[in-house]
Formats: C-alpha cells, structure tokens, sequence
C-alpha cells in the first residue's frame, strides 16, 4: 500500500497513474475533480459509506479483473482515514489490484 500525502500536486500524480496504467479511482471529496474516477461525496457519506459501496463495487462489478492501482482520492488526514485504512490493507491480497494508493493530507 501507498500513501501519498500533501497539500497540493497529487491529483497531477494520481492523474497521470490513471493515464499510464489500468487502475480504477473513488473520488472522496466534497466536490467533483476532474479525475478519471468514482465520485463520492464527502458531505454525504461517511467513510464508512465509502467502505460499503468500495466493498460492494468489488464484489459486484471488478470481481474478476486485476487492476495495477485501486486508488482512494481524498481531502482528509491520514489520522481521519485510519480505519478504512486498516480495512484496506487487510483487503489488499483479496482484492485483484497490484497496490493500494490512498492519497490524503
């Protein structure tokens, strides 16, 4: 798994993964971005939310495909975002992805 974490400048480098590489991206965020990505908003759902519809969209809809990156695009501190985190990585090896990237600051 990666962190990336910073004020400014990763959704240039979050754009450019999703360019390069075969990846799938949530957008967690409290308005819509310009990324290639599933949107959902961070006024509406909580991050537990976000969990169950990451979790569903796994089961349901990438179940038998292998991405090199699932990423999750945040606006919150890595503090904020622990637990999904936590769930995330325990997830990692079952999900069909290469690495986990959670963008925060």
């Amino acid at each position: 798994m990666q962190i990336l974490k910073g004020e400014a400048m990763k959704s240039v480098t979050v754009q450019q993964i999703i360019k390069n590489t075969h990846s799938i991206c949530f957008v967690y965020y409290e308005k819509a971005l310009f990324l290639d990505g599933y949107y959902i908003n961070s006024n509406k759902y909580t991050l537990d939310q976000l969990k169950e519809y990451i979790q569903d969209f796994i089961n349901n809809d990438i179940k038998d495909i292998i991405f090199d990156y699932l990423i999750l695009y945040t606006d919150k501190t890595e503090e904020e975002l622990a637990d999904i985190i936590n769930w995330l990585r325990e997830e990692e090896k079952i999900i069909g992805v290469r690495c986990i990237m959670v963008t925060c600051r």
